[in-house]
């Protein structure tokens, strides 16, 4: 009986050793102690609320990320990933500026499993949050209606508070509101949000605006151009005549809401002195502006440029066969009682102009309009061509006799 047990005995140990050797196997060869990198470990960022209670922006990194190593056996470690291991920054108690925050593993379930980790510190940028106010510009945008034109804008409210991190405030340009003219003819009153720019034109995302929209109003007026009159005062000397008058530019764009701009058909200077003038006369002089017009040119000061000429004499002779008969009846024959005298007519006229006149342009007529037979002293006139100072005719008037010819013709058949 004791030969059995001590049998058993000794079979139990062989099983035990042989399973000893078995397990040991086992873990070494088929399931062996292993190491693991687990890349892009997402960290945790702890107490960013008493970040923004302190006044602070959380300016970067956006997000941090580690690798962290783990070792076990393999049937331990090798379902492990990211998802399964907890890494944290507490951010508390840091003030404006850069700085260095230390990462933990915490305390999981897989904590045990981590041998190391990298980055252990990460450097974290803090800005404060100020606050500025800025006047808001009016841009425009689009093509006004033919015609008009849109005045400065401005806004309501003019200015604006503007919040957000130091760095961002400190780099802003301006505010603008955009408000689109496309084919407007009149005034505009509108809402419209803005926008705050950067030094490089870049809109701010993400600062805190108050208000969030303005109201905005653009005078929309309507244009025209007309002709610059030059005003003269006093007068030029005895014996010469002002022949031309002319303005340097000789138009003008002006601007104004319709009821002050329909008025107006052209925009008078203040008078150019030309008194006891003997020659040309070149004035710069000012506009005298209407009540609600402006001008849209820089020129508020045209070139007015005052010709000045000496009047000459000129006289033409002529004779009565040369007078110009005008509605004589076909009855009626003309016999001149005045047929010795000569006809002497006498122009004056500026140098340029009595130059070109000769005496076909003078020719002196006779209207015989309800002039019948007998004895008649008629006028001499004379068609007066543009630019012509003064005429006279000498004699001013003749003497002549009108008879009826078929009157004549009947008498002489008796």
């Amino acid at each position: 009986m004791k030969i059995i047990k001590d049998k058993n005995f000794t079979m139990k140990v062989v099983a035990a050793f042989f399973a000893i050797i078995l397990w040991t196997y086992v873990m070494t060869d088929i399931n062996p102690i292993i190491d693991k990198e687990i890349p892009n470990v997402n960290v945790e960022l702890l107490n960013v609320d008493k970040v923004r209670r302190s006044n602070l922006k959380l300016m970067s990194p956006e997000s941090v990320s580690i690798t962290v190593k783990i070792s076990g056996r393999r049937n331990e470690i090798y379902n492990i990933d990211r998802d399964d291991i907890v890494a944290q920054a507490d951010l508390t108690g840091y003030q404006e500026g850069v700085h260095k925050v230390p990462i933990e593993i915490a305390n999981t379930i897989n904590s045990d499993k981590v041998e190391d980790y990298y980055p252990k510190s990460v450097l974290f940028e803090f800005d404060k949050i100020i606050e500025k106010q800025l006047p808001v510009n009016v841009n425009i945008s689009g093509n006004i209606g033919k015609g008009h034109t849109v005045e400065k804008g401005t806004a309501k409210p003019n200015n604006v508070i503007i919040r957000g991190p130091r760095s961002w405030i400190n780099s802003i340009k301006k505010v603008v509101a955009t408000v689109n003219v496309t084919g407007a003819s009149k005034d505009i009153n509108t809402t419209v949000p803005f926008k705050v720019l950067d030094d490089k034109g870049n809109e701010l995302v993400g600062v805190e605006k108050e208000p969030e929209i303005v109201e905005v109003y653009l005078p929309v007026k309507k244009v025209k151009d007309v002709p610059i009159n030059p005003i003269l005062k006093g007068e030029v000397l005895n014996g010469y005549k002002v022949s031309n008058v002319i303005s340097n530019p000789p138009l003008v764009r002006i601007k104004g809401y319709d009821k002050y701009i329909s008025e107006v058909s052209e925009i008078n200077t203040v008078p150019v002195d030309i008194n006891f003038a003997k020659g040309d006369i070149i004035a710069e002089t000012a506009l005298e502006i209407p009540e609600g017009v402006q001008l849209m040119t820089d020129i508020d000061k045209p070139v007015v440029t005052v010709t000045v000429e000496e009047i000459k004499e000129k006289e033409f002779q002529y004779g009565f066969e040369d007078i110009d008969l005008r509605n004589l009846s076909s009855d009626l024959k003309i016999e001149t009682l005045d047929e010795d005298k000569d006809i002497t007519v006498t122009v004056k006229a500026v140098e340029k102009v009595i130059e070109n006149i000769d005496k076909q342009d003078l020719v002196p007529y006779i209207d015989f309009n309800q002039l019948g037979e007998g004895e008649h002293r008629v006028d001499l006139a004379i068609d007066k061509p543009q630019m012509i100072e003064f005429i006279n005719i000498t004699p001013k008037s003749i003497k002549i006799e009108l008879k009826d010819e078929k009157t004549n013709e009947l008498k002489e058949e008796e």
